[in-house]
This record gives C-alpha cells, structure tokens and sequence, in this order.
C-alpha cells in the first residue's frame, strides 16, 4: 500500500527519525516530505500549497485522483 509521510524536523511528539527509518527501508512504497519548522501534524500549516500539490500529485500517481 502506497504512503505519503509528511514529517516535520520541529515535531515534539514523534521523532523524526521513525519517519526517516520508514522511508529509507521501503523507498518503494513511502513518499517521504521532510519539512521544516512545523509542529506535530502541524505540516499544512507551513506551506499549505506545497502540502496540497503534494497530496494530489501522490493521489494522481497512486490512481486515486481522477
């Protein structure tokens, strides 16, 4: 099953590392965006565009967003 993981290197809650081990052992299924300054779960709130663009390129490519 596909993944889109948006981490962010400011989370408090989660280490960013769990997210960085996901992506580097399965390059294959996970669409990894590290991004810069948010808090948990807080990456829309930083560039929502980017987030947006991202969610739907990753919709498109996995068939889900005719």
């Amino acid at each position: 099953m596909p993944i889109l993981l948006f981490h962010s290197d400011q989370d408090d809650v989660v280490p960013i590392e769990t997210s960085e081990t996901l992506a580097e052992a399965r390059p294959d299924i996970v669409k990894y965006v590290r991004v810069a300054g948010a808090p948990h779960v807080g990456a829309w709130n930083v560039d929502h565009v980017r987030y947006e663009a991202t969610v739907s390129d990753f919709l498109q490519s996995v068939g889900h967003g005719e």
